[in-house]
């Protein structure tokens, strides 16, 4: 039995964002939406996850611009609401300051930084109109006390500082 919950989960073809979304549909969730670039092993395990729920996929590269609004509207377009925002997908490259690309900086702080603020944007405009409860997302723990506050507690999105926050830590 489903608890009418749904949550969209990047990064869920693998890793923390495919174990978020198992867990998900372990406890109940009606649905799960995983968004990841590798169509192939997107496809592989949503079929795994698929004998525990409902599971859609979007395949999808958190640098296009348009996929936090495709996401979100594949979401509901599927579920008719959105109630959980897991922003598990990341990028990382080991190198010092002195060896950083400017294309490896904008691959980091787009997959890392823009897409999943424009994701929260998207995700909490639905939230907001089907009066949820809860705060739209979840990322890395050391990100929390900066982006958003956890699924667990009241939307209280930062009015003033949205786009300043998350662009800090980095170089703090």
């Amino acid at each position: 039995m489903t608890d009418g919950r749904f949550a969209l989960v990047t990064g869920g073809a693998q890793g923390i964002g495919f174990a978020t979304a198992k867990r998900f549909l372990e406890i109940g969730f009606g649905g799960v939406l995983l968004v990841d670039r590798n169509g192939g092993r997107l496809e592989e395990n949503a079929a795994i996850l698929s004998e525990l729920g409902r599971v859609e996929t979007l395949e999808g590269d958190l640098m296009d611009l348009a996929l936090p609004a495709r996401a979100v509207g594949t979401a509901l377009d599927a579920f008719g609401r959105l109630d959980v925002l897991v922003n598990a997908a990341g990028n990382t490259e080991r190198c010092g300051i002195t060896d950083t690309s400017h294309e490896s900086y904008e691959r980091l702080f787009g997959v890392n930084v823009r897409a999943p603020l424009f994701l929260m944007q998207e995700a909490l405009i639905s939230m907001v109109q089907q009066k949820s409860k809860k705060a739209p997302s979840s990322t890395s723990r050391a990100c929390w006390p900066m982006v958003v506050p956890p699924i667990s507690r009241p939307i209280r999105p930062p009015r003033q500082h949205s786009a300043h926050l998350p662009s800090r830590p980095p170089i703090q």
